[in-house]
């Protein structure tokens, strides 16, 4: 229901190069925005979304967005990527950076 609002931001850290998650979610919520983030700069670029955008970054390096900025802030199957010091130290502090305070935060690992 939320991505419904006009102004929902979503954030997907480690998009990869087929972000089919972000493209279906930007095709199926046209009035959110939807950014997606990695380390390569291989994106789709056959994608008629408007509400749609890609950026290369690297977490550990800082996210190249404002405080507070994003509703909903996503990363999956990249988790493992990081050192324990890596995630005390940097990758916690920059997404709840990122996003709002009534925002959400989620994690997604498969064993």
């Amino acid at each position: 229901q939320e991505f419904k609002r006009g102004d929902f931001k979503v954030l997907d850290i480690g998009c990869g190069s087929s972000s089919m998650w972000l493209l279906q979610l930007s095709e199926d919520y046209p009035s959110a925005k939807f950014v997606g983030l990695d380390k390569i700069s291989k994106f789709p670029k056959d994608f008629s979304q408007n509400n749609l955008q890609f950026t290369q970054g690297d977490i550990l390096e800082g996210l190249p967005f404002e405080d507070d900025s994003f509703d909903f802030v996503h990363m999956r199957f990249v988790l493992m990527e990081f050192t324990e010091e890596q995630w005390e130290e940097k990758v916690i502090k920059e997404l709840v950076r990122v996003c709002k305070p009534s925002g959400w935060i989620e994690l997604l690992e498969i064993e």
